[in-house]
């Protein structure tokens, strides 16, 4: 079990083995007191009784002894089971594609709900890994919005204006949800209705897979739990499952193009979620094109950490056996849009040298040729290139390698693998996008 926020549904201990860590110290439930934990058969005997209060050493205890709060590379402060640094690798890869699966998910409930009228139109707020929370009273949510439909707003007796209810989504992607598993999120729901001072709030819980007896106890208290197959159909809900099994595989084993091209074709049917998708399915092709001209092993994102923070990640790292080892930072872009200078400093200043004192610590690597490479689609300011050509004349060749393949340079190592499901894969999403001339004639 790991707590993610204040208010979010929590995982159970076989469900994740981490989670993101919206506020500091949050495994205990603010408002209840009582652990954040679902009722399965890991949870402590002591939570099975709905009224326990644990004193607060018994907290300080559960929190202490068998978690630990690490940085995670992208994703931020979590709180994970206390195992060791070395354990992480795995979980945080699968949190991860967890994370991605679920934002395409969140923003198709947001645009939906938007569209249908549920809420006020511009004051939906989203999960995001960067801002703060949606929250209604104590509790965040994925998705918020005040809501003036009839039957959540109310109006007093005098009163000229409506007192908004409020439409609320929690989403949980990749495991079946039973009946226990759903009780925390269900009095999340119960004690947020039994604040005075709380509008009236529509309550959905948005999943994978659901028990029957799952879908009762929901609709017996009230509460909305659907699964994605019910929103989206069986299709793109299959989609969903898929993507994040590719995403957790991807990491270490070759992707077929073929296969993520009728995923995304599937995937298509939701508002937005090729937008999301961009940068990972940029990854995955250099991973598989680095994979076929170097003839090395691939891993794609590997993370070097040191005192429970995440020192460096990289996107690709291709290592060929006595001869040289490639960190590829990726940078998906639709052509005509320019990647931003302060990251392209950022990789340079802080990331490269940081990658660089790693390796040389690296027993298998102290021989090894370092080649540091930028591979983008998009465009590089002037600004920019000019950086990158002063630090490649400053270095020495035999201390590393800076290098920057373009859109044509990918393009031509695609077009050298013969594989036509790649280059498609590749032209169709970053080389010939429909919105590549809009962003070429606004830039």
């Amino acid at each position: 079990m790991v707590a993610a926020s204040s208010g979010r549904t929590c995982r159970s201990p076989l469900e994740t083995a981490f989670m993101p860590a919206q506020s500091p110290h949050c495994m205990i439930e603010a408002a209840s007191c009582r652990p954040r934990i679902s009722a399965s058969r890991a949870a402590p005997h002591w939570y099975s009784s709905a009224k326990f209060r644990p004193t607060k050493c018994a907290r300080v205890w559960w929190q202490w002894v068998f978690f630990q709060e690490v940085n995670i590379d992208g994703t931020g402060a979590c709180v994970s089971f206390a195992r060791g640094m070395e354990y992480l690798e795995v979980p945080a890869n699968q949190m991860k594609a967890r994370l991605i699966t679920e934002s395409i998910v969140l923003s198709a409930l947001k645009n939906w709900a938007r569209n249908v009228g549920f809420g006020s139109y511009n004051r939906f707020e989203l999960r995001t890994a960067t801002m703060d929370q949606p929250r209604i009273g104590p509790y965040q949510w994925d998705i918020a919005a005040p809501s003036y439909v009839g039957g959540l707003s109310t109006r007093g007796v005098g009163e000229s204006k409506a007192k908004p209810g409020f439409i609320a989504f929690d989403v949980l992607l990749g495991v079946e949800i039973n009946d226990r598993s759903l009780a925390p999120f269900i009095h999340k729901c119960i004690t947020l209705r039994s604040l005075k001072n709380i509008g009236r709030c529509m309550q959905f819980f948005v999943v994978d897979r659901m028990t029957p007896e799952a879908l009762r106890l929901g609709r017996s208290y009230g509460v909305l739990p659907v699964t994605t197959a019910t929103l989206f159909g069986q299709d793109v809900a299959e989609a969903l499952r898929n993507l994040t099994a590719v995403l957790i595989g991807a990491a270490r084993a070759s992707v077929d193009p073929l296969q993520l091209q009728n995923l995304f074709a599937k995937l298509e049917k939701i508002e937005g979620a090729t937008n999301t998708l961009r940068g990972a399915l940029f990854e995955f092709i250099a991973a598989e094109l680095a994979r076929r001209e170097f003839r090395g092993n691939v891993e794609m994102n590997r993370k070097y950490r040191r005192g429970g923070l995440d020192l460096a990640e990289i996107d690709v790292l291709i290592v060929v056996p006595n001869q040289v080892v490639h960190f590829i930072e990726c940078k998906g872009y639709l052509p005509g849009r320019t990647v931003p200078h302060a990251e392209v400093e950022k990789w340079l200043h802080k990331r490269v040298p940081e990658l660089f004192k790693l390796a040389n610590e690296h027993p298998d690597w102290k021989n090894l040729d370092y080649r540091f490479e930028l591979w983008t689609t998009g465009e590089l300011s002037p600004e920019s290139r000019t950086l990158i050509q002063n630090l490649q004349n400053s270095v020495r060749p035999e201390k590393y390698v800076i290098e920057i393949r373009t859109a044509r340079d990918i393009e031509a190592m695609a077009v050298r693998t013969q594989d036509a499901g790649l280059v498609h894969l590749l032209r169709n999403h970053f080389l010939a996008h429909p919105l590549a001339g809009y962003w070429q004639a606004t830039n």
